[in-house]
């Protein structure tokens, strides 16, 4: 049951956008934001299916033969959306309207997905 309660969760988009404006807005500043919303998703995507072979009791290897045109495809698209979602999170809590407008994008793209 919690291992798939956490299979769903893992695979919302949302969840991952969040982790990315989450560093962005740990790291402060927009260009440190934008590289920390990078490296969280790089490290999440890879984190993942380091999990997914452990839950799947298979070799790491044989999942990366498998699916490795999707490793590099998660990886450049976590690279380039983290680079945008850290910048944005590094927003949240501003005065105004980009402050608000960042401080939405989670809880707006939550509903939407769900």
């Amino acid at each position: 049951l919690a291992a798939g309660a956490a299979g769903v969760v893992a695979n919302a988009g949302w969840v991952w956008a969040g982790a990315a404006m989450a560093a962005g807005r740990l790291a402060g500043t927009r260009l440190a934001g934008a590289a920390t919303g990078a490296l969280a998703l790089a490290s999440a995507t890879v984190a993942y299916y380091g999990m997914d072979a452990v839950l799947r009791q298979a070799p790491l290897m044989a999942l990366w033969h498998e699916g490795r045109f999707w490793w590099a495809a998660q990886l450049v698209l976590g690279l380039v959306l983290g680079l945008v979602l850290g910048a944005l999170g590094s927003r949240i809590g501003r005065p105004g309207l980009t402050g608000l407008m960042a401080g939405l994008m989670v809880p707006l793209g939550a509903a939407v997905e769900g």
